[in-house]
């Protein structure tokens, strides 16, 4: 976002940030820590992962995510299984 006021949603963070790396939402996971992740995420029909650490008050903020994990290795696993498929 920017500190003009552009940008501010969430879900317009997340499309800059598809423009600037060149891909679409068929080739990314959001990784997030409250539900306006999932919730930005999800505008765009990227599928959202919950990690219960960071600012997430409590894990059911996250009861819309794909999926919810607890670790950075349970990040890590889940995300290389996803991009076998």
């Amino acid at each position: 976002s920017e500190l003009n006021g552009h940008r501010v949603e969430k879900a317009d963070v997340i499309a800059e940030a598809m423009v600037r790396m060149g891909v679409s939402p068929a080739d990314v996971w959001m990784v997030g820590d409250r539900c306006f992740d999932v919730e930005g995420a999800h505008v765009h029909g990227i599928p959202a992962v919950g990690v219960t650490w960071g600012y997430a008050a409590d894990e059911a903020e996250l009861h819309e995510a794909d999926a919810v994990v607890h670790t950075v290795e349970e990040l890590q696993a889940f995300l290389l299984k996803e991009s076998e498929r």
